[in-house]
């Protein structure tokens, strides 16, 4: 199999992990995914997961989401295994996205876009960010597309219909151009805190992690 191809069944294997699993669900402006406790918050497929249960966005005891890539491999995962991040973000009111990221481990020369949508109809944010090595940055993402975002997967489809049946989002380290098929790179990285928020609707934070955990 040519690595090309091998790259090609990465992404379609990612975007399409566990897609007939996840209830339709409807995004909630003010919702916070902390990963709770050793939690990895329903995100699958890509680089290998883990979880280290301290060290997150709020410091000791607070769990994050760690993605590893022991030698040169695409990197990224997709939220497919949670219905936090599924539903239509225009009739909720969602129109932005926070992630904070760490570049834990050695110091890595990486960008990482969020994309967001389904298995037909997926968009990349045009705007990478590098996380900074040993500390936490915190990245916006506005749903404001077209502009500013890049169809990666699925048949020709407007960004509008991509928020209105999202079904996850995705996080993955990407060069220009912006194609299905990212570049690849050796890596950690820890992602925490990914909040959804509206501009119209004041937020108040809320964890899904958190709620499940007190009902274990």
């Amino acid at each position: 199999m040519s690595s090309r191809i091998a790259r090609v069944s990465w992404f379609a294997a990612l975007l399409l992990t566990a897609s007939t699993t996840v209830a339709v669900a409807q995004p909630v402006p003010g919702f916070i995914e902390e990963f709770a406790g050793t939690s990895l918050g329903g995100f699958t497929g890509g680089s290998p997961l883990s979880n280290p249960g301290t060290g997150g966005f709020l410091g000791a005891g607070d769990g994050y989401l760690k993605l590893t890539n022991t030698a040169v491999a695409n990197f990224g995962s997709n939220s497919s295994l949670s219905p936090a991040f599924a539903g239509n973000y225009l009739l909720a009111g969602v129109d932005e996205i926070r992630v904070s990221m760490n570049d834990v481990g050695a110091d890595e020369v990486l960008e990482m876009h969020l994309a967001i949508g389904n298995g037909g109809n997926f968009w990349q944010y045009n705007t990478g960010f590098a996380p900074p090595n040993g500390s936490w940055g915190v990245y916006i993402v506005p749903l404001n597309g077209p502009a500013g975002w890049t169809q990666i997967g699925g048949l020709p489809n407007t960004f509008t219909d991509a928020l209105q049946n999202a079904d996850r989002i995705l996080l993955r380290h990407d060069l220009a151009p912006y194609i299905a098929t990212p570049n690849q790179i050796r890596a950690d990285v820890g992602v925490d805190h990914i909040e959804l928020r509206s501009s119209v609707t004041p937020t108040a934070p809320t964890s899904w992690g958190r709620i499940k955990s007190l009902y274990r």
